[in-house]
């Protein structure tokens, strides 16, 4: 009998060892399973590891403080690789192979590798100029080229520090992932559409107002110079395999810097696409004047609580309330 009490004391304090442990074991892992379901719901480019729930700011407005300046750090400097090694990178390459006669191309520095230099011109005139200076093209792009991995680190480290913070948001989460897709230039949405919530108007906006104002800015000089000269080479092309060989190398230039418009080029023409870029110019500022009054009219609309975090989102010469 004695032998069956002591069974019975062991077996009691299995099933409480069990019943504690299984308790512990469940608070340490549900916060991270949550975690790990929110991920899923994520586009896969921001799936990421998770901050801690007891890492996070007590409310989301501390978060959205915190994290709004790193995401603008992080822009820019994918802004610049993007620049660098999306852009500039296949404008020299083509302009180096044009000059050392690689790929079927004509060797040197004749007619063709100048109205590719037109490119460079518009995308860095001072690298442009060391061209011009004699400097050969492949000693630019070795040079760009060892500054690419540096700047894939930096865009990753920011990247990095950034994505985890999102677990911290809930209201406001699906917003900012939205925001971040700016990140994947030049496949921004398209449409942009206004987010829900209380600072979805604001970003839809901000989002609209960068590609129509910030991005183009950067590309349309690029643009027009690439569209000229491919439609300078293309009927030299019809006749010549080394004005041909350079057409392709443009047009891969072409397709790094605006694939919508490397589309047109094959559907209708660089001719009919270089007059429908210039005659729509005076659209164009028409858009980008309205995408910047909305974005002010959006922000001013804003919380004062929102238009402190978002106040280097709206341009310096715009009205602040």
């Amino acid at each position: 009998m004695a032998l069956d009490t002591v069974r019975s004391i062991l077996g009691q304090r299995c099933a409480m060892y069990i019943v504690i442990t299984t308790g512990v074991l469940l608070l340490v892992l549900l916060p991270s399973v949550g975690a790990q379901s929110t991920n899923r719901d994520s586009p896969p480019w921001l799936r990421f590891a998770a901050v801690a729930t007891d890492e996070c700011l007590p409310d989301e407005l501390s978060t959205l403080r915190k994290i709004v300046p790193m995401f603008i750090h992080w822009h820019y400097a994918r802004h610049a690789e993007w620049l660098q090694d999306e852009v500039i990178d296949p404008i020299l390459e083509a302009i180096t192979k044009e000059e050392e006669g690689q790929e079927g191309t004509a060797k040197g520095r004749g007619p063709i590798f100048r109205l590719l230099l037109a490119l460079l011109q518009a995308a860095d005139g001072a690298q442009a100029e060391q061209v011009k200076s004699g400097i050969p093209t492949y000693v630019l792009l070795e040079n760009l080229r060892a500054g690419r991995a540096p700047r894939e680190k930096e865009v990753g480290r920011l990247q990095n520090a950034f994505m985890p913070h999102l677990t911290c948001l809930s209201e406001h989460r699906k917003t900012i992932e939205y925001l971040t897709e700016l990140n994947r230039m030049p496949n921004f949405p398209n449409p942009i559409v206004n987010p829900t919530g209380k600072m979805g108007r604001f970003i839809g906006n901000f989002m609209r107002k960068h590609i129509v104002v910030d991005h183009v800015a950067i590309t349309q000089g690029i643009l027009i110079a690439a569209l000229n000269a491919h439609k300078s080479i293309q009927p030299l092309a019809r006749q010549s395999r080394t004005k041909a060989a350079s057409l392709v190398l443009l047009e891969k230039a072409l397709e790094k810097l605006e694939p919508k418009a490397a589309d047109e080029v094959r559907w209708g023409g660089s001719k009919k696409a270089l007059r429908d870029l210039l005659d729509g110019r005076a659209e164009l500022k028409k858009r980008q004047e309205m995408a910047i009054q909305e974005l002010v009219d959006s922000f001013t609309a804003l919380p004062k609580d929102y238009q402190e975090i978002f106040i280097n989102l709206v341009p310096s010469s715009s009205p602040r309330s």
